[in-house]
């Protein structure tokens, strides 16, 4: 089946800031628990601790910081590497289910990363001696790295560790990203934080992937979702899902895909600065990753 369709709607660059906008929570707040409303945002980006703070109070009514501290120690919602093999609170059902998914971004970003310092190194025995150290004790990145110095030590610790991490689904335990919490995060295996492996939950789709991306951030194209994801092959999963997309035009004549029912308000839909209603830093974080084409802005309210 073709991708290109007859005629399209066309939607405004507005328009379509608005779906965003919608999707995003940004139109209004919801009432929603933190981890049912991370997993509607697809997860949100953690590089640094307190920016999915500032993005849940940004779209929570009464968002207390003390919600998202509490859903991280209760292993509803996890941090740890899975978009773009960078960090990223999601649900502890999304985690297992999305994870082994996403095992081809991590493979990259370990070639990338770490190719020269690896040679030589049998991949295959230090993943299971990064296995065993993990099921002893949680352990941060550089004791990892040391542990394994030790049977290759004309290698590089960093890169080994690295060689766990993008191997191995690792959650950076509590309170590493909780408010304000900044010291090297301890490491455990998923499986083992969450009492569940990941092959007990059953791995998502690509198909699954794209339905969930354009649920929070569609209509978008698919160099869009690539950027997001950090996968490739998404022109094969818009043809296998069919009709189950809708197919738009975008400000510059580009395929915006979509879910059929998904809200898209008009787009003289007005989107409210957010008014303050509790205590943020002067200077809020904001997300410079790549690939976060719809990172938001969040203006503090003036005194």
């Amino acid at each position: 089946m073709a991708l290109s369709g007859t005629a399209r709607e066309v939607l405004s660059l507005r328009a379509l800031s608005r779906a965003t906008l919608a999707r995003q929570m940004l139109l209004a707040r919801q009432r929603l628990p933190v981890a049912q409303a991370i997993e509607r945002l697809a997860g949100l980006q953690a590089q640094a601790p307190n920016p999915p703070y500032v993005g849940l109070w940004s779209r929570l009514e009464d968002f207390p910081r003390e919600a998202l501290t509490e859903a991280l120690r209760r292993r509803r919602v996890v941090r740890l590497s899975m978009m773009r093999a960078t960090l990223h609170l999601v649900s502890a059902r999304d985690a297992l289910a999305w994870r082994p998914l996403l095992d081809a971004a991590h493979q990259r970003g370990l070639l990338g990363n770490h190719k020269r310092a690896l040679e030589g190194v049998d991949r295959a025995e230090a993943l299971a001696m990064g296995h065993a150290l993990l099921d002893e004790r949680a352990r941060t990145s550089t004791e990892l790295g040391q542990a394994l110095l030790e049977r290759w030590p004309n290698s590089e610790p960093a890169s080994l560790a690295g060689l766990i991490r993008n191997n191995l689904p690792l959650v950076h335990l509590p309170p590493a990203g909780s408010w304000n919490s900044h010291q090297n995060a301890l490491l455990q295996r998923l499986g083992t934080w969450l009492g569940k492996e990941e092959e007990e939950q059953g791995a998502a789709t690509q198909d699954d992937l794209l339905l969930r991306y354009l649920a929070a951030f569609g209509p978008a194209t698919l160099a869009d979702a690539g950027a997001w994801s950090g996968l490739t092959g998404w022109k094969a999963v818009a043809e296998r899902l069919g009709t189950r997309l809708r197919r738009f035009e975008g400000p510059q004549g580009e395929t915006l895909f979509d879910l059929p029912r998904a809200p898209r308000p008009d787009e003289a839909t007005p989107a409210p600065p957010r008014p303050s209603t509790l205590s943020l830093p002067d200077a809020l974080p904001i997300s410079d990753a790549p690939g976060e084409r719809h990172a938001v802005r969040v203006a503090r309210p003036a005194a």
